[in-house]
């Protein structure tokens, strides 16, 4: 094989090598990647964004809504109360519906920490206790319709303790209950008065 024939080969002998290795780098790349995702979700947990409601979404309800539910599942209710507050001095909408925002921070606590007293303890009753009635929106729904009149009596009366039997928090847990009955009896008023009538606390 002549000099010249030689050096064309080896180069493209090296060429064929770089495009080989090339080829197995991009699958390995995705390999890798997947596996760091993976392991991300797995062992540290999903991440959730808060949204940015500004611009075209200053006064979109379900932007607020996600920002909220984001800022409890990634930083917790004292942060999203922090953020609910400051919002609440600067942006008309936010303060419009500072009460239904409070139901929507109490709602991703109780999906969050679960049982009502360590969930109300984490609470703000800034906004007309707000909060509270959503955390109770948030249980009624995990609960049922098909289950939640054999369960409502022992909610608010057991689960708050003796010491706060007929104080604002178990006000505010009753009132809460009549928000539950109300979305797992989709609206329908009758209905849901007619499940505050089977409590058997008359205080309730």
């Amino acid at each position: 094989m002549t000099t010249r024939r030689w050096r064309v080969f080896s180069r493209l002998r090296g060429h064929m090598r770089a495009s080989f290795d090339k080829r197995w780098l991009l699958p390995f790349g995705i390999l890798f990647a997947s596996a760091l995702l993976a392991l991300g979700v797995f062992v540290l947990g999903p991440s959730y964004v808060a949204a940015d409601c500004a611009g075209a979404s200053a006064s979109d309800f379900a932007c607020y809504q996600q920002r909220y539910q984001g800022l409890v599942r990634n930083s917790g209710v004292e942060a999203a109360f922090d953020e609910l507050k400051d919002e609440y001095g600067k942006n008309g909408f936010v303060r419009s519906n500072c009460h239904q925002l409070s139901h929507v921070i109490g709602r991703a606590a109780a999906e969050s920490y679960g049982d009502i007293s360590t969930t109300y303890g984490r609470g703000d009753s800034f906004c007309g206790s707000g909060y509270y009635h959503g955390v109770m929106q948030a249980v009624v729904a995990r609960i049922g319709a098909n289950r939640i009149l054999e369960e409502a009596d022992a909610l608010c009366s057991s689960e708050l303790g003796e010491s706060q039997r007929y104080s604002l928090y178990h006000r505010d847990c009753a009132h809460g209950l009549g928000h539950g009955f109300m979305g797992v009896l989709e609206n329908e008023l009758f209905d849901s008065l007619e499940a505050c009538d089977a409590l058997t606390d008359g205080w309730e």
